[in-house]
């Protein structure tokens, strides 16, 4: 388990230059550097295509122990990256079409990752459904957590069969304070072909933080999955 809290950690911003950098994104990186800590470097620029321009924004992470404590799902951080960065912009969203993010790994390895100001819109919608069944996990609220589930699935379950999920949890590694984004990913269910959403995130906890993993269907904005893992 991840003990780490990316708001602990001290990170470095360095540029080439702050021509046309505002302070809004300069203060939208400061909250990807006040998460992982590191060093990152910026890039703004544009890409001309079939006589149509997209404009971006790069964020090129190194020196980063909690990004490297993901090495093996390096989609998690690198998500989460972009999503930091643009939940920050506010009113400056509609500035870019998207945010790179690119990975530099003590091992000389690089990652190369783009997301979409359309998807990283829709994740911010969706964020509010992981604090929303944390809340009603700390309260102990089954009936209400099974109301956060689709209708086909809610109509399967049972709060008491929550209860049994939750508790040991809660037993072995102490009672639910808060919870932590910590990335996305988009997919289609293997059955239906439905869009879905994973959420991920980190429970804290009072002993020991455990991971969370929401599978959300894209169109009903309600859970079809919860479990205890990413």
């Amino acid at each position: 388990m991840r003990k780490i809290i990316g708001i602990l950690l001290i990170g470095v911003l360095t540029a080439c230059n702050n021509v046309g950098v505002t302070e809004t994104e300069v203060q939208a990186v400061q909250s990807v550097l006040d998460f992982y800590g590191g060093i990152c470097n910026r890039h703004k620029g544009f890409e001309a295509k079939n006589g149509e321009t997209d404009t971006y924004f790069e964020l090129e992470m190194s020196q980063s122990e909690l990004v490297e404590s993901y090495s093996n799902m390096l989609e998690l951080p690198a998500s989460n990256i972009a999503y930091l960065f643009y939940s920050n912009l506010n009113d400056e969203q509609d500035n870019y079409t998207y945010v790179k993010v690119k990975i530099n790994l003590s091992n000389g390895q690089s990652h190369e990752y783009s997301y979409s100001a359309r998807d990283l819109k829709e994740i911010e919608s969706l964020t509010p459904l992981l604090q929303s069944i944390t809340d009603k996990i700390k309260a102990q609220d089954y009936e209400g957590l099974i109301s956060q589930f689709d209708k086909n699935i809610a109509s399967n379950l049972t709060s008491e069969q929550l209860k049994a999920y939750c508790v040991p949890y809660d037993s072995a590694y102490g009672r639910v304070d808060n919870t932590q984004f910590q990335g996305y990913s988009f997919f289609e269910g293997e059955t239906d072909n439905r869009p879905l959403a994973h959420i991920a995130g980190i429970m804290i906890r009072e002993n020991e933080n455990t991971p969370i993993s929401l599978f959300i269907d894209r169109k009903s904005k309600k859970v079809v999955t919860m479990k205890y893992d990413f």
